[in-house]
């Protein structure tokens, strides 16, 4: 008994050794998606507030933005509960983490190349909704991944990359444009290539699960259907002993009637 539990905590810590790797690399890419975050909520990276009104655009800056994130994840709650009320509710596709972080590459270098060529509030007002709608988007398919993938143990390491995502976008702030800009533009996209890589790695992980629960499904029907016809086998064995000996008994009887004198 000593060795089995010993053999099963040898087991376990290989396995959180081998996965150790996976979960830096995840938290890393979470990290990222906070340092954005950070950046496109709290901070002047793209040079919005260098120039204009700065009071009273950041005060519609704010409020668009907010709203935007806000009308995201309304959106993606309705859907969501609209396609489990179907039965169709399903985890969102690798090509779906891809697009994703496309679009926040995208819509960043677009509104810093907006607030650089100074257009009118409007249009930037407009790009900053497209921005909350890929934040939120963005953030919801990590915060989901991070549902499935450690359930109860999702909480202990938050507040770490809750402060790392603050730190790196405090050192993003550092850097002069165009190096801020660019960095907090490619941020997201390469975020969204690791939750990608996560994903496809589960789906795998998912269907060899699968395959191999069909597989030993296939072996069990195989084994019982075997015992069957070794059942079947012995029983049609037993009964034609059965049957030789009421016919050997048979002829013994007939032997012994011919021999009588009486009869």
């Amino acid at each position: 008994m000593a060795t089995i539990g010993n053999d099963a905590v040898g087991e376990e810590r290989v396995a959180f050794g081998a996965l150790s790797v996976a979960d830096l690399l995840l938290d890393a890419g979470f990290v990222l998606m906070l340092a954005w975050h950070y950046l496109v909520l709290f901070s002047s990276v793209f040079g919005d507030l260098a120039s204009g009104d700065v009071f009273g655009y950041l005060y519609m800056r704010q409020l668009v933005l907010y709203l935007s994130l806000a009308v995201t994840f309304g959106g993606i709650w309705l859907f969501a509960r609209f396609r489990s009320k179907r039965g169709t509710a399903r985890s969102a596709s690798v090509m779906t983490v891809y697009l994703a972080g496309l679009l926040a590459l995208v819509v960043s270098a677009v509104y810093s190349s907006v607030v650089s060529a100074q257009l009118s509030e409007q249009i930037q007002l407009a790009v900053v909704a497209l921005l909350g709608f890929s934040e939120g988007l963005l953030m919801y398919l990590w915060l989901h991944c991070f549902v499935e993938k450690r359930g109860e143990r999702f909480s202990n390491p938050f507040a770490i990359d809750m402060v790392a995502g603050a730190l790196l976008a405090f050192l993003i702030c550092c850097f002069q444009w165009p190096v801020g800009p660019v960095a907090t533009a490619i941020a997201p996209f390469v975020s969204s290539l690791v939750l990608a890589r996560e994903k496809r790695l589960a789906g795998l992980a998912k269907s060899a699960k699968s395959s191999k629960a069909g597989k030993a499904e296939k072996l069990a029907k195989a084994s019982a259907a075997s015992d069957c016809d070794v059942e079947a086998s012995g029983k049609g064995a037993h009964d034609l002993d059965a049957q030789k000996t009421v016919r050997g008994g048979g002829r013994s009887l007939q032997r012994g009637l011919r021999a009588c004198p009486v009869c």
